[in-house]
């Protein structure tokens, strides 16, 4: 595995001029001047890449941050006003880049991972129980084995799991709830807002972090999307799900939004996609490791264009 340099927290005047050229640019009166200074700023520096990466998520296109209350924030005129609110966004930034960025660019959480993956990596191993483990890439886990229990902690990306034959229950927790496998090879992904489950062989029980009560068991065959507060009606499995074993991304009328998920984690940056065209739905086979290519074949095929405003970010509009 690749490794990686502890987090650090952005400075204040990263913060601040994030703050500044995101109030900036979203404000409707940018010049083309403005946008040519911003490009200049956030290439002199990755610090300053992830100062964006945080103001953009507050802006509502990073999960788990209040993006009505970004934008809120944003919907001010110029003059004192403006400056109070590139004063207050600075401030949300910077709990994004302390807490929920972290969550997105290898947290403590992630380090602390006994298996993890980078960015268009994937990874296989056997666990100490016999069980059989990949991780997609950006994932990882991290393994608490007792004498009475097994539990695996998803805290970001995919996993896929054949289990061992070991008479201790298993279970794997993520953000929603947990997930608990009866003799069976299943796959878990944390996605924003739910976790996605999918079962190839035996069974499981998903059982919702805020209502234990209301469990659901899925047998092979099955899939469903788990939610703090419930579960959705089992639907069939595609074994296009497991593509990513091989390289490989198969979209049977996939969402656009989840297309450009899917591949944000075989990039460093991010990939956004307007709400106007995340709806729209593609179908195709496309290669993991080249990124660029997939995305170009979304121009050639769909009513919309690739903006590639830095290295860092890639954005999916209407044509």
């Amino acid at each position: 595995m690749n490794s990686r340099a502890p987090y650090q927290p952005l400075s204040d005047i990263a913060l601040d001029q994030a703050a500044h050229w995101f109030v900036t640019l979203h404000a409707g009166d940018a010049s083309e001047e403005d946008q040519q200074r911003w490009r200049q700023w956030l290439d002199a520096s990755p610090e300053h890449a992830r100062a964006w990466a945080c103001a953009n998520g507050v802006g509502g296109h990073f999960k788990g941050l209040p993006a009505d209350l970004a934008r809120a924030t944003l919907s001010v005129p110029a003059g004192i006003g403006r400056r109070r609110a590139i004063k207050n966004l600075a401030v949300l930034i910077g709990v994004a880049g302390s807490g929920w960025f972290a969550l997105r660019e290898q947290p403590w959480q992630r380090w602390t991972a006994d298996y993890r993956t980078g960015l268009a990596e994937q990874g296989e191993w056997r666990l100490a129980d016999g069980s059989l483990l990949n991780l997609n890439s950006s994932s990882a886990i991290s393994v608490e084995f007792s004498q009475a229990e097994r539990i695996l902690h998803l805290l970001d990306g995919e996993l896929l799991l054949e289990t061992g034959r070991d008479p201790r229950p298993l279970r794997v927790i993520t953000a929603e709830g947990s997930v608990r496998p009866i003799g069976t090879r299943f796959s878990v992904s944390q996605q924003a807002g739910h976790t996605g489950v999918a079962v190839f062989s035996g069974s499981v029980e998903l059982t919702p972090g805020a209502a234990p009560s209301s469990r659901r068991q899925l047998d092979s065959g099955q899939a469903s999307r788990l939610y703090r507060a419930g579960s959705d009606a089992p639907t069939p499995v595609s074994d296009d799900l497991l593509a990513w074993l091989h390289g490989m991304l198969i979209a049977d009328d996939m969402p656009l939004s989840d297309f450009a998920s899917a591949f944000e984690r075989q990039r460093r940056g991010r990939v956004t996609c307007a709400t106007a065209v995340a709806d729209l739905r593609i179908s195709g086979a496309f290669p993991l490791n080249d990124s660029d290519r997939a995305l170009d074949a979304l121009a050639a095929n769909l009513p919309v264009r690739i903006r590639r405003f830095t290295r860092y970010w890639v954005h999916i509009e209407p044509r």
